[in-house]
């Protein structure tokens, strides 16, 4: 538009470097605003390392100071900013450059290596890099130094820029929760509590009934392939409600099967976290919300190919999702004075349905806030996979 954002110090330079370490990938949720609007982001990594570094050639700058370290994160579910901007640097001037997807996010690090530790400088400055299009301007060989190159470097760059870095302000954030497999369970007693139910949709009462769904945290396969389970422990038991007035909302939502509007009816069943205790030997799901769970009324099927693992079994890629089947809402549950407050406000799910899953297992020893250690029976192969999706707009249909 007519805002030019200037360009603040001129030595400022980031080399990135992929990164290997101990330990699994995270996946979070991150709220960021900048220029372009304000988005929640799905991120994953680490995945590398961007450093401070002097540009010695093809013109001479001063060393990066007060310049952070910074890690870079995947960005596998954000949106796109889709507008055209005018970019210029020292290699030259773009008029016009169409700015598309979000595709890294950057937090500012601490970094020591050996004993020389780099503390962070401007713990509130991060970057949202997006995908751009439409560059002419080609980069030159660059000659560069830094903190892990002592010695000078040669950078062929030879094509135009495809990333714009933005500076943004981290708004909010948590760890991002599991995939999960949901098999159901054969008919089980109503249990009859009475409980209070307070999400974005409804405060009401409630009964709890009979047990539908177990749930097992699942390692998805599907174009980022293979991410991995985040905690192990986290399941969860989906009871249905009675004695709710059920009402409808329309909302929409993007995860990585993309963006659905969803028309909602309810709310109809509560997730509830439950500890396995067989098989496997598991701790109790510390950190995992409550869920109020909405029927999907209205939306577009999928028809997509994925495989799934999770600990009954692996589906490598014969599995696939169809539809939209539950809307889930983080809850806040409370149980006569015990009252269990939301975690991860951010953190939604769809349950889609699947077929052709091959994994079974015949039963599973449970324990929650609602039973003692009880067996449940499994009736069939995982038939419903709940996906983590950020929640962007919602409203009650009239």
């Amino acid at each position: 538009e007519q805002t030019v954002s200037e360009i603040s110090n001129p030595d400022h330079h980031l080399t990135f470097y992929n990164i290997q370490y101990d330990g699994a990938p995270g996946e979070w949720l991150v709220q960021v605003e900048n220029q372009f609007g304000n988005y929640t982001l799905t991120v994953h990594g680490p995945i590398a390392l961007a450093v401070p570094t002097q540009k010695v050639e093809p013109r001479a700058h001063k060393e990066p100071l007060s310049l952070d370290h910074f890690l870079v994160y995947a960005v596998i579910n954000g949106p796109w900013a889709d507008v055209s901007v005018g970019l210029e640097d020292e290699f030259g001037n773009d008029t016009s450059v169409m700015v598309g997807q979000t595709f890294l996010f950057l937090n500012p690090v601490k970094k020591t290596i050996d004993t020389t530790v780099t503390e962070i400088a401007h713990p509130d400055d991060h970057l949202v890099f997006y995908i751009i299009y439409n560059t002419k301007v080609d980069g030159p060989q660059v000659t560069a130094v830094n903190q892990l190159s002592k010695d000078e470097q040669t950078l062929n760059l030879g094509e135009p820029a495809t990333l714009l870095g933005v500076p943004s302000q981290k708004k909010a954030w948590e760890e991002q929760i599991d995939h999960f497999t949901c098999y159901p369970l054969l008919e089980n007693l109503a249990l009859n509590k009475t409980i209070r139910v307070k999400d974005q949709f409804v405060d009401i009462a409630a009964t709890v009934g009979p047990a539908y769904w177990f749930c097992n945290p699942a390692q998805k396969f599907y174009e980022v392939s293979g991410l991995p389970i985040l905690n192990p422990d986290h399941h969860f038991t989906i009871y249905g409600l009675t004695g709710v007035e059920p009402r409808t909302w329309l909302v929409d939502v993007t995860n990585q099967f993309g963006s659905q509007y969803l028309t909602v009816f309810g709310p109809v069943m509560l997730a509830v976290p439950t500890q396995k205790l067989l098989p496997g030997e598991h701790e109790a799901p510390v950190g995992l919300d409550h869920y109020l769970l909405y029927a999907v009324m209205f939306a577009e099927p999928l028809q997509i190919p994925i495989g799934l693992a999770d600990q009954f079994g692996t589906d490598p890629g014969g599995v696939t999702v169809w539809k939209p089947y539950l809307f889930a809402n983080p809850v806040e549950k409370t149980v006569g004075q015990e009252v269990t407050e939301i975690e991860n406000e951010l953190a939604h799910l769809v349950f889609y349905t699947i077929s052709d899953s091959e994994v079974f297992i015949s039963q599973v020893l449970v324990d929650n806030q609602f039973v003692e250690p009880t067996y449940y029976d499994l009736a069939g192969p995982s038939a419903m996979l709940a996906v983590p999706s950020v929640k962007l707009r919602f409203g009650e249909t009239q």
